[in-house]
C-alpha cells in the first residue's frame, strides 16, 4: 500500500484530491506514531532490545536504520 502511495504521480491528481490524500496521510501518520510510541514502550517495559543485543532501548534505537 505504502508503495503505491510512493508511485501516485500527485501532479496528475485534482486539487481537492491532493488535499484530501494529505489530510488522510497525515491522520495515518498520528495513528502510526501512537502505536509506535506503545510498541516502544512495551519493548522497553519487557527489556526486549536485549533480544538484539542492546543495552538499553536508547541503544537498540540506535541501531535500527532509522534511529536517531
Amino acid at each position: 500500500m505504502l508503495d503505491d502511495l510512493q508511485a501516485l504521480e500527485l501532479s496528475r491528481l485534482s486539487g481537492p484530491a491532493v488535499l484530501a490524500l494529505t489530510r488522510g496521510l497525515l491522520a495515518q501518520q498520528q495513528r502510526l506514531h501512537a502505536t509506535t510510541l506503545g510498541a516502544l514502550s512495551e519493548l522497553d517495559r519487557r527489556q526486549l532490545f536485549a533480544l538484539d543485543g542492546a543495552g538499553s532501548i536508547r541503544g537498540w534505537l540506535t541501531q535500527q536504520p532509522t534511529g536517531r
